[in-house]
């Protein structure tokens, strides 16, 4: 907010505070229509998905959008559903086919929720995605599956079953190995306290505030 102020505020150019001062008056003075957009959240280094060469992965640690989904006779925002801890996106069933007992076993211990979509109609275990919901972006850019950390942050996607294994085999380390000096933070045990730290502090203000941000981080 700061930038965006001084960016009104700290105009030299004439020309250019002439064209903010006509922006402002037709804008009534109101801030949420005068002042620049903010660009979407974008998290620094930290829990995310690493490429081949160790680097942080394109396109991860932006805040995800909320689509409704339906459950077990139930329709309401995901994580209204799910619950705090990592969600697991998978588009139908046949990506979780990739994971081992070992990889189950490691999502579970963790609190992770998985929530395969479907998008006509689900079974009982599945989740109906809503039109324009998940599935078509996800499906848009290739991706049979996304990691959601708990604060509502994109940790990664995959391509296939094996980078679906790999995907969480990556999460598996980094909530196991101790924080960087990035992350600020050592890792608390066991792996469940390491998902909590990633929690948001509160949830929706209100049931019409749901949707987090227009974006669309589950892009490859």
């Amino acid at each position: 907010m700061s930038m965006a102020l001084g960016q009104v505020i700290c105009v030299l150019d004439p020309e250019e505070a002439a064209a903010r001062d006509q922006r402002m008056i037709a804008a009534g003075a109101d801030p949420r229509h005068a002042l620049p957009a903010p660009p979407p959240p974008v998290l620094g280094d930290g829990v995310l998905q690493r490429a081949a060469d160790g680097t942080r992965a394109p396109n991860v640690g932006h805040l995800t959008p909320q689509y409704t989904l339906t459950h077990e006779g139930r329709t309401a925002p995901l994580d209204d559903l799910t619950g705090a801890g990592f969600t697991i996106l998978t588009d139908g069933t046949a990506p979780l086919d990739a994971l081992d007992a070992a990889d189950r076993d490691f999502l579970t211990a963790i609190g992770a929720t998985i929530v395969p979509l479907y998008a006509d109609s689900a079974p009982a275990e599945g989740y109906l995605d809503t039109p324009d919901g998940y599935l078509p972006h996800m499906r848009e850019h290739e991706h049979i599956a996304a990691v959601i950390r708990p604060d509502f942050y994109l940790f990664g996607a995959a391509t296939d079953g094996p980078g679906l294994r790999d995907l969480v085999g990556q999460l598996r380390e980094q909530l196991q190995q101790p924080a960087t000096d990035t992350d600020r933070a050592s890792t608390p045990e066991p792996l469940t306290a390491a998902a909590e730290q990633l929690a948001p502090e509160t949830k929706h203000l209100s049931a019409g505030s749901h949707i987090r941000q227009p974006v669309n981080p589950l892009k490859g």
